[in-house]
């Protein structure tokens, strides 16, 4: 049985590795924005206090806000990011309910690097509560944060157990081998 330790650098791994294959090309597909938004969820949960055995979204937002957005150049917030969350996860849309009420913009990806101002002034002209975003910078920037978090868990003893406790109930439940 893997430890926490290596139960969370597995869980890292494949995730890193599942996104870089389905944005190879950084085009945005949803296929690939389900995936992000599932990682981003699953490893901000694990963040969450001991106590608590489902995520919030204060815990989300905490995680994209310290990690992700951090030193990022992304535009968007953490409230547009979980906005964005929820549309794909819930109604596989570029919407949610929260971007609908005002409460967030909804993102727009774009598939190159270049061009992102531009197309985000068109969309201000046009009064769309929208942020462009690269889907280059916009995965960079989670992998930038899973690294920052990593780092964070070798000084922070507190945020490494409750990491690793839920890595653990993680790790105890699944069975990685096959049975007859």
């Amino acid at each position: 049985m893997l430890t926490p330790e290596e139960t969370y650098a597995a869980l890292v791994f494949e995730l890193v590795e599942a996104l870089k294959k389905v944005f190879a090309k950084d085009t945005p597909n949803f296929p690939g924005l389900v995936l992000l938004y599932a990682s981003i969820d699953i490893i901000s949960s694990l963040s969450r206090p001991i106590n608590l055995e489902d995520t919030t979204r204060p815990v989300f937002k905490n995680w994209v806000t310290t990690y992700m957005l951090s030193d990022s150049g992304l535009k968007c917030s953490a409230a547009d990011i979980y906005a964005a969350r929820c549309g794909i996860l819930h109604t596989l849309s570029l919407s949610s309910q929260l971007s609908r009420d005002g409460h967030a913009k909804q993102i727009s990806y774009l598939n190159k690097q270049s061009g992102v101002d531009r197309l985000q002034k068109i969309c201000d002209s046009k009064g769309h509560n929208v942020v462009v975003v690269s889907i280059y910078n916009y995965t960079h920037a989670f992998y930038n944060g899973i690294l920052r978090f990593t780092e964070n868990l070798k000084t922070d003893a507190e945020l490494r157990a409750r990491v690793f406790h839920h890595v653990g109930s993680v790790a105890a439940q699944i069975s990685f081998s096959f049975r007859d």
